[in-house]
């Protein structure tokens, strides 16, 4: 019995760097021709061969290769944008357990499993920002560029779909808010929210107190992470160097254990 793989899977696209009117740098489909291409048309799909023979005899037209994922297909993408402006990301990857590569900017990951976001977002579901870090996770007409650059022990695509649905959880970050604002720990919530520190000795014993709080409510690394920067806490000393980590990594890492 033949087995479906994203490797035999003929949905694969040719994909060209392009600058969009606000001069930011996208990558749109395109044919053999060089004219973009609708990733919804089948008749654009190629195999997984084919695309990799065209873009090596055609450097000069193509910068990659893509992957469309379908309601008919059992796979889902998993985009980590900028991963080095937020913490958390190695969890992401650790629970995961799949196929996971450097995006063509190096900046960013795309983690590849079998599975499908929880609920019916047709357009999938995302969270963050370019400009600070954001994570989106997409099953269904959407495309995800292919650098072919696993990282180690993360070349093999899995299904998981424990890990797909912790995620999904983990980017509401509107629901774990309503969830603090309606316990025990409101008042304290909002008084460290707004960037109160007058009960605390000082401002990085409260911003360990906020951090507990959303450990205690079950909040993995990356969500305590973007919930406290758009917290008014938030200062550059969050971002400031500790040997091989940060001062905000510090604060989460000890945040968690003590939980």
């Amino acid at each position: 019995m033949t087995t479906t793989t994203i490797w035999t899977t003929d949905q694969w696209v040719m994909w060209k760097k392009k600058i969009n009117g606000d001069g930011r740098e996208t990558k749109v489909p395109i044919g053999v021709n060089g004219r973009a291409v609708s990733i919804t048309n089948p008749r654009c799909y190629r195999s997984f061969d084919e695309a990799t023979t065209l873009l090596t005899k055609n450097a000069d037209i193509f910068d990659g290769i893509g992957f469309v994922f379908t309601e008919n297909d059992p796979f889902i993408g998993i985009d980590l944008d900028s991963v080095m402006l937020w913490n958390g990301w190695k969890e992401i990857i650790n629970r995961c357990d799949s196929y996971t590569e450097l995006s063509p900017s190096k900046t960013g990951l795309h983690i590849i499993m079998e599975g499908h976001i929880p609920g019916e977002s047709n357009r999938g579901i995302k969270t963050g920002d370019h400009e600070h870090g954001e994570i989106a996770i997409y099953d269904n007409k959407r495309f995800f560029t292919f650098t072919l650059d696993p990282l180690k022990n993360h070349d093999e695509v899995k299904p998981n779909q424990t890990a797909i649905d912790w995620l999904a959880k983990s980017i509401d970050d509107k629901s774990v808010i309503n969830h603090v604002l309606s316990s025990d720990y409101r008042d304290k919530f909002i008084t460290l929210w707004t960037g109160n520190t007058t009960n605390y000795e000082s401002h990085s014993e409260a911003d360990l107190a906020f951090c507990r709080i959303l450990a205690n409510n079950h909040c993995p690394m990356h969500q305590i992470d973007r919930i406290f920067r758009k917290s008014k806490l938030m200062r550059p000393k969050w971002n400031e160097k500790r040997k091989n980590a940060t001062y905000g990594l510090c604060t989460l890492e000890m945040a968690l254990k003590e939980r």
